[in-house]
């Protein structure tokens, strides 16, 4: 496959380069502007390591083939992990409470109940969030890849620490979301609180597939020569 991939791009210091790691996505998903001395500190241990498909540059009948590369290299790395990993989704907007929804949720009926937790949390004026952490497994990952492409609502995560719980998905909407109509993870604050020497968070990246795609793996930097060689192996 290394033929097919453009590039892999490591970012070693995310304060300086943050515009270029969150180019394609909401400013909200990594506002720096905020953080504080502190958070700063904290960030200059963490780098964010991205593998980089060429997009379709406009030719939309090459998209079935861009799309089925990448899935073979996301899966593969998710799968490779030294930790359980998990996909984290969110509703990608605020929506009316209803009997019916709360019932259906937001995953597939096909997933086995064993490997997933959901959670709706009220919002005012009657509205409410869903959202599920589900474990990762290889019958269930091709499903799992079709619903983690908006980088705003959802996530991956390998942990040695267990998240598979309702009290995770309860940290995530308290204190690394942000609800204004539309929803959005704060991927700064997720990454500060989850990332170490073993946990590592993982979103999609780039435009969609015009320019590009791609897999952005935030982690510690003592990581980094594990992560890259593992990347290296795959491809």
């Amino acid at each position: 496959m290394s033929n097919l991939v453009q590039n892999i791009k490591i970012y070693d210091d995310i304060i300086i380069e943050y515009q270029d790691i969150n180019a394609w996505t909401n400013e909200d998903c990594f506002p720096i502007s905020q953080s504080n001395d502190e958070e700063k500190r904290s960030l200059r241990e963490l780098n964010v390591i991205e593998t980089l498909f060429p997009g379709v540059q406009g030719n939309r009948g090459d998209s079935k083939e861009l799309f089925n590369r990448f899935n073979l290299f996301l899966h593969k790395y998710i799968l490779s992990t030294d930790v359980p990993t998990y996909v984290y989704k969110a509703e990608h907007k605020e929506m009316q409470k209803s009997k019916i929804r709360s019932y259906k949720g937001i995953l597939p009926s096909n997933l086995n109940k064993e490997e997933y937790i959901q959670r709706e949390f009220d919002l005012p004026n009657n509205y409410s969030i869903i959202t599920a952490i589900i474990q990762v497994t290889p019958e269930n990952i091709q499903v799992l890849s079709d619903f983690i492409f908006d980088s705003t609502n959802s996530f991956v995560i390998s942990s040695e620490t267990n998240v598979f719980s309702s009290e995770f998905l309860s940290d995530i909407f308290k204190k690394h979301m942000i609800v204004k109509g539309a929803t959005v993870i704060n991927y700064l604050s997720l990454c500060l609180k989850y990332c170490s020497d073993v946990s590592s968070i993982c979103r999609i990246g780039g435009d969609g597939g015009n320019q590009e795609v791609s897999l952005q793996i935030f982690s510690t930097k003592q990581q980094k020569e594990r992560i890259v060689n593992k990347i290296n192996q795959i491809l």
